[in-house]
């Protein structure tokens, strides 16, 4: 992956998850102490953050600075990241609880794609 390429997956990812949570560039930057502007490029893959202040983005939004950077373009594995982004916010009993559900839609999922035993 080319480093040009890398900084617009990880823009675009600041940029989605921003979205899902429901905030403006302006409200993520101030949170994140950093410019309006310097967020737009960021976002646009036109400037690197530095680690600092990749870290302040990533805590701002309250989520793993790893999750911005997962492999994988494809929706599914933009839906895993929307799930995460979705529970980050979540108390810690909460996400035990969605996960536990998780487990069970996923049970009953295979048990009907596998049909009616003979």
């Amino acid at each position: 992956m080319q480093y040009r390429d890398l900084l617009s997956r990880i823009g675009q990812r600041i940029r989605e998850t921003r979205e899902w949570k429901g905030l403006s560039q302006t409200q993520l930057s101030e949170a994140s102490d950093i410019t309006d502007s310097f967020l737009s490029q960021i976002e646009r893959g036109r400037k690197a953050p530095s680690m600092d202040k990749y870290c302040r983005i990533s805590a701002a939004l309250h989520v793993d600075p790893s999750l911005l950077m997962a492999p994988g373009d494809d929706e599914r594995a933009k839906a895993l990241r929307e799930l995460m982004v979705t529970l980050s916010d979540c108390p810690l009993d909460l996400i035990y609880t969605a996960t536990e559900i998780s487990k069970q839609l996923v049970s009953y999922d295979k048990t009907i794609r596998k049909g009616p035993e003979d």
